[in-house]
């Protein structure tokens, strides 16, 4: 077990993987449009300069990303996929902007905790 996650996380040290990966970057931009995140939101959740997400949401270039950025991507893709998994179609584009009394929300929207917490938080 210990071989495939030093595997795994190989593979994010190499630019070319990176860039591949970068990709889905499109998609999650997508997802947030769904979500109806501000751009300013959108980079704050990211980890990504506003200057970026706004490049790439109106088509410019895909540039290589971290591999913490890449993991941010990948975890969004990750909740997106459960609350549809979980809720109806309906129900999982709210689910993000509803107070949820719930730990660890405590009262607050689960996009004012994600926000607020960054990366631990996904």
């Amino acid at each position: 077990m210990r071989w495939l996650k030093a595997r795994r996380l190989s593979v994010l040290q190499n630019p070319a993987e990176r860039l591949r990966l970068a990709e889905d970057f499109r998609p999650v931009l997508r997802i947030l449009k769904l979500w109806k995140l501000t751009r300013r939101q959108q980079d704050r959740l990211l980890n990504l300069s506003l200057r970026l997400v706004h490049q790439v949401g109106r088509g410019g270039a895909v540039p290589s990303l971290t591999a913490g950025q890449l993991l941010q991507l990948s975890l969004t893709v990750g909740i997106f996929q459960a609350l549809h998994v979980l809720y109806s179609d309906q129900t999982a584009a709210g689910w993000l902007h509803r107070p949820n009394g719930r730990r660890p929300f405590d009262g607050r929207t689960p996009l004012e905790y994600l926000l607020s917490t960054g990366l631990p938080g996904l």
